[in-house]
């Protein structure tokens, strides 16, 4: 029986459900050996390093090798957690070039029948060669009727994040925006290029309002790629708090984290299918980091928002519920 943790901790407006493992992270060499490496610097080196195995625990590293072979003898992996029976929203993130990862992840979202799905960025691996476009263009075609896929500007389109065949379908050229869907506000924002002319716009939003921003780089990441963003820290989480954000949604690091400051839930989907990264430590209930591809269905029930991160072989293994309100 594999060991799992119900967590429910009550902090002010947020109660937490789900299991989270210290340092959870994946053997890289042995089963995914064309990972990329867990720093930026990193990217283009040939060399196997992984700076963050200093912050990554035996104990994550056994419990996740567990799971992996339970999942390989055909053994359902149990978590204490619910599976929502409806799905308002779907986020996902980081598909780029693996496209049987990104298609069985866009079909399992058509199975829950989210009225709204949310990307955060990389879609592609290289947004300047064309065919990568036309190459993932079938897998988002679904979306394409109801225009309800919402897509914000990743590093990896280049040039040409809102000038493509996928944003032409969507009917959708700009690097930021907002959607109102079901009472709550979503601001799409580009971390790319953070412009005056954004920050302009973004302080101009009006108070009042429920937001949840969505975007690529994050701030206060769990996730041992990616530091956190300098530009978002300084130019948006400013922005968050004078709205009175709760939740935001990122990516560019590859994998599922979660954490907690300064009164906002920062949650990373970004396991669509770009080569995975490791976790880094995991400090208490209020943070969360699954090294694996996945993605968040939401639901909306009253002022409440539940999230839960579902692997692409049906295993949920984390769920927050945040009041908006």
């Amino acid at each position: 029986m594999i060991k799992t943790k119900l967590i429910l901790c009550f902090l002010g407006w947020v109660t937490h459900q789900g299991f989270s493992v210290p340092g959870l992270e994946k053997s890289w060499k042995a089963i995914h050996p064309d990972s990329e490496i867990s720093c930026s610097s990193c990217h283009n080196s040939n060399v196997f390093s992984l700076p963050s195995n200093n912050n990554v625990t035996a104990e994550g590293r056994g419990r996740y090798q567990e799971i992996l072979l339970h999942r390989k003898k055909g053994i359902t992996v149990h978590t204490k957690i619910t599976p929502l029976s409806k799905v308002d929203f779907a986020v996902m993130g980081d598909s780029r070039s693996d496209l049987e990862t990104n298609k069985e992840i866009v079909n399992q979202i058509i199975k829950d029948d989210p009225e709204a799905i949310f990307h955060t960025g990389d879609m592609v691996a290289n947004g300047d060669i064309a065919k990568q476009w036309s190459d993932v263009f079938p897998i988002y075609r679904p979306f394409f009727v109801k225009k309800n896929l919402h897509h914000a500007c990743g590093n990896h389109e280049a040039s040409h994040c809102t000038q493509n065949v996928i944003r032409e379908a969507l009917g959708n050229d700009k690097a930021f925006y907002t959607v109102d869907f079901k009472g709550f506000t979503f601001i799409a924002l580009n971390s790319n290029q953070i412009t005056a002319e954004q920050i302009q716009w973004l302080s101009k939003l009006p108070q009042g309002r429920k937001y949840i921003p969505f975007f690529h780089h994050p701030a206060y990441p769990i996730l041992a790629g990616h530091s956190g963003h300098d530009g978002v820290i300084k130019n948006f989480v400013p922005q968050f708090k004078r709205l009175g954000v709760k939740l935001v949604f990122l990516g560019h690091n590859h994998g599922y984290d979660r954490n907690l400051k300064d009164g906002i839930n920062y949650i990373t989907a970004g396991g669509g299918g770009a080569p995975l990264y490791p976790c880094g430590a995991v400090s208490g209930p209020h943070q969360a980091c699954v090294s694996d591809y996945h993605y968040v269905r939401c639901a909306i029930v009253g002022t409440s928002i539940t999230c839960q991160a579902k692997l692409i072989d049906g295993t949920f293994v984390d769920s927050i519920t945040v009041k908006m309100d």
